[in-house]
């Protein structure tokens, strides 16, 4: 009996607007993809650009900036995807704590499976941002651009 009035109840926070026509899925995962590579673009480029200024605030706002537009495009892409619904204080709050609320999206909707994702990207991440380091290090060095013997360097 108390089964028959749960399920008759109609959800109060469901949004009264019609909801858009959804993309055909191989168009979102296109657009999902290309987001993703550039969120490691912008990875790459972060990790390069330490070699010019490492104590840059302006590259690091740049760049954090960029991260959570990216990889929140990335979540409200797949939540539509997924037809699950959410609501404008949740996506503020995801905004605000990016890292940990991906980790818990992640985790939520696709189980260990996501924490795993999670933990794959976040080391892939890591790396790419130290290949861009590298290479352009390594380029500038090789390329008669910088000279590491140089007393200036070390000042």
């Amino acid at each position: 009996e108390m089964g028959n009035e749960l399920g008759s109840m109609v959800n109060p926070y469901a949004s009264p607007l019609p909801s858009p026509d959804p993309l055909p899925a191989a168009q979102v995962d296109a657009k999902n993809n290309l987001t993703l590579a550039s969120i490691y673009a912008i990875f790459f480029f972060y990790g390069a650009s330490q070699v010019f200024k490492y104590e840059g605030n302006e590259t690091y706002y740049l760049f954090s900036l960029l991260f959570v537009i990216l990889i929140s495009v990335w979540t409200f892409a797949d939540i539509k995807k997924r037809d699950a619904r959410t609501n404008l204080l949740l996506k503020v709050l995801y905004i605000i704590t990016v890292p940990i609320s991906t980790f818990v999206y992640l985790a939520s909707s696709r189980g260990f499976r996501g924490v795993g994702w999670w933990i794959l990207n976040f080391v892939a991440m890591y790396f790419v941002l130290a290949i861009g380091f590298y290479v352009a290090f390594y380029g500038l060095y090789y390329s008669g651009q910088w000279d590491l013997m140089d007393p200036v360097f070390f000042q």
